[in-house]
């Protein structure tokens, strides 16, 4: 087993719960109590004792009004912003062309061995951000790595690495008192972001502006978002922030621990083909909803996947009232930390936990009738989940049924060990070796 380290804190976690069990306190300096927590049945009980106003001590966002300019003071999320769900109905025919592009050029990266680039996970994040900008009707061209799209990734990654950072690179959270180098940093790709994600929306404004009443256009995901009332415009541009920061990363990483999985299990993949080929068959179609609604192993997949390497391994919530856990009283506002790390690879909620299975997620298995709701949450739960988690299903599920339907994946080197920078990164080079299957 690896030691803990400054960039495997995660281990040292694991340890803490294996020596105090699932529901302990810890106090650091400078810092108010962290309670964290990995049982379900608790987990579940701070989501529903905080359900009407969910809150993170960190995760802050700017007010950004109609008539002003951004607000330059970083302040606490407000209530509208968990109202944010992204629309149904995001056609498929952007991301099937994404796709099929996005393999083209991948074929024509391997090596002599058929071995993916060492890059391959920036790859992977190019894509996710292409098939993000498809949804706003925005192009960058990822494809041609032109600068305002690299920029883009950087600045998703910027985030992720700089709130890490701030929350995790001493003991003393100084920038709570003082205007660090680190914080200025956040704040310059935040409004990086922020400025982005406002073109985007003023774009849109204009388009519906200029629409004819009569229009069938089918209306992107800025404009159903402009035109739902309950929105606010400061709620549109809370949720593409969320989509942009969130998304590019967390979907990437997804795709990447399920392509690893079903690449060192080989039988899992064949299964998963055999779906694919029923499915899909010669592949040439648009994938639609009921092709998604039939690809009943490729979903499973992805669930077991994520329950054993999901990208985000602990839910951060601050209690926003009293409330009882166990006998303990927990008074408002103490910072909770939900560790589903623990509870997804337990052998209590679990059996063969450490085993890739994705039958357990099946309908038609008794395991996935006894599979506890809160056991394993890679995309969060209640009123505070993912605001893109539709979104990020849609492309992971079209980008493995691409891939795996016309390739074979392996991998031949040392399983992973993921560092943690906030979310959970390979430790090595994802030289996958990708053949054709005919």
């Amino acid at each position: 087993m690896l030691p803990a380290s400054k960039d495997r804190l995660y281990l040292l976690t694991d340890a803490l719960f294996r020596e105090y069990g699932d529901l302990f306190r810890i106090h650091l300096p400078g810092q108010p109590p962290l309670v964290f927590v990995s049982h379900p049945d608790d987990i579940e009980q701070v989501h529903r004792a905080n359900f009407d106003l969910p809150q993170r001590d960190f995760f802050t966002r700017r007010r950004v009004d109609e008539s002003e300019e951004a607000n330059p003071a970083v302040h606490v999320e407000d209530e509208e912003c968990f109202l944010l769900h992204p629309p149904d109905g995001l056609s498929d025919a952007g991301f099937h062309r994404k796709a099929r592009w996005r393999f083209f050029l991948w074929a024509t990266l391997r090596d002599d061995k058929d071995e993916l680039p060492e890059d391959f996970l920036h790859q992977l994040f190019q894509w996710a951000l292409d098939l993000g900008l498809v949804t706003i009707n925005r192009r960058l061209g990822c494809l041609e790595n032109t600068p305002e799209a690299l920029r883009m990734i950087e600045i998703a990654d910027d985030l992720v690495r700089s709130i890490h950072g701030l929350e995790m690179g001493s003991l003393v959270r100084w920038w709570r008192w003082v205007d660090t180098p680190a914080l200025r940093r956040l704040r310059k790709a935040h409004d990086e972001m922020l400025s982005f994600v406002h073109a985007a929306v003023q774009e849109s404004q204009q388009s519906l502006q200029s629409r004819r009443p009569d229009s069938e256009e089918d209306l992107n995901i800025v404009e159903n978002l402009l035109l739902d009332p309950v929105l606010t415009y400061e709620d549109v541009h809370a949720f593409l922030i969320d989509v942009f920061f969130a998304g590019i990363d967390t979907t990437s990483l997804s795709s990447t621990y399920t392509i690893m999985r079903l690449a060192q299990n080989p039988d899992k993949q064949e299964k998963l083909q055999e779906e694919l080929d029923r499915v899909l068959g010669n592949g040439e179609q648009v994938i639609s909803p009921d092709h998604i609604k039939e690809l009943r192993y490729l979903k499973a997949c992805v669930k077991e996947a994520l329950r054993l390497d999901p990208p985000i391994i602990c839910v951060v919530r601050k209690t926003t009232r009293d409330m009882v856990l166990r006998g303990f009283l927990v008074p408002k506002g103490t910072n909770m930390q939900l560790y589903t790390r623990a509870s997804s690879r337990s052998e209590e909620f679990f059996p063969r936990a450490t085993e890739f299975l994705p039958e357990r997620w099946l309908r038609e298995t008794s395991a996935s009738n006894s599979v506890h709701p809160y056991a394993s949450l890679p995309f969060g739960a209640g009123v505070r989940n993912c605001a893109g988690r539709r979104f990020a299903e849609q492309e992971i599920h079209i980008l493995l049924a691409r891939m795996f339907h016309k390739y074979r994946l392996e991998w031949r080197y040392d399983p992973l060990a993921p560092t943690f920078s906030m979310l959970m990164m390979p430790d090595k080079p994802l030289r996958f070796t990708m053949r054709e299957r005919r």
